[in-house]
């Protein structure tokens, strides 16, 4: 169809089915049905891939944290009872009390994002297998939590990132939270040992529910993917000493992060 004169329009009407047709004008392309608009597209122009300039400058690690989470499992369902997050200047947990055998966990987190927005260099804060695991539950109590917006951003129904965003003295400030997880697809035992840090990842008995326990070392069927050889080096640091569940479990959760850091 052609209408001539000063407007010069032309588009081209395709009829589909009986009640259905479509009308392309240019780069767009209107679906009518029962002289109804249902849809409407556009092409849109897409700048080509430009190659981006290399930044040379290595960073100090001031600017972002590792952080991780650790659960037990009551009635069937993890819960969490610590978090901690770590970089070279910055050290933080948060650990939940257990006050009639109910784990307050709501103030556990709103602890940690109070101590987080305190650090006013961090602008991103790594995890090990955020998608799956750690934003889970983070993403939750980031949305809870008053004056700030929670933006997760999905791919293909998977957490990629959460951008937390906050006013401070006045002015809107982001922290990015990021998964190590699709960057470096292996395990952190794994990953430490490939990369030889220095602060590998240690044991923890992940089968032992009671965050209050303090006695003699757990054992040995509590643990989770350790030696009988290293088992007995944990017991012969603890000879003569208690071992605290919520002092060994912030040990282990801090290493983790220092790990990953």
């Amino acid at each position: 169809v052609r209408i001539e004169g000063a407007a010069d329009l032309t588009w081209t009407d395709t009829k589909v089915s009986e009640d259905l047709f479509k009308r392309e004008i240019g780069k767009n392309t209107i679906w009518v049905k029962d002289g109804n608009t249902v849809v409407k597209e556009k092409q849109l122009n897409a700048k080509p891939i430009q190659k981006i300039k290399c930044d040379n400058k290595i960073s100090t690690g001031t600017e972002f944290m590792t952080m991780d989470i650790e659960c037990i499992q009551e009635e069937h369902k993890f819960k969490p009872y610590l978090i901690c997050a770590y970089n070279r200047e910055y050290s933080i947990k948060s650990y939940v009390r257990d006050a009639n055998n109910r784990l307050d966990v709501l103030d556990m987190f709103k602890n940690f994002i109070e101590q987080l927005i305190q650090l006013k260099n961090i602008k991103y804060i790594y995890a090990h297998n955020l998608s799956g695991f750690d934003g889970i539950f983070l993403l939750k109590h980031l949305i809870r939590y008053r004056d700030a917006k929670a933006h997760p951003l999905l791919y293909n129904g998977k957490l990629i990132c959460i951008n937390f965003t906050f006013k401070q003295n006045g002015k809107n400030r982001t922290i990015i939270f990021k998964d190590t997880l699709l960057m470096l697809p292996y395990s952190l035992r794994v990953l430490g040992e490939t990369f030889k840090i220095t602060t590998p990842k240690t044991y923890f008995p992940y089968n032992l529910q009671d965050i209050n326990y303090v006695g003699p070392v757990p054992a040995f069927n509590l643990w989770s993917g350790i030696s009988k050889a290293e088992y007995h080096k944990i017991l012969a640091e603890f000879k003569n000493k208690q071992w605290s569940f919520m002092e060994q479990a912030i040990i282990y959760c801090r290493i983790d992060c220092i790990a990953l850091f």
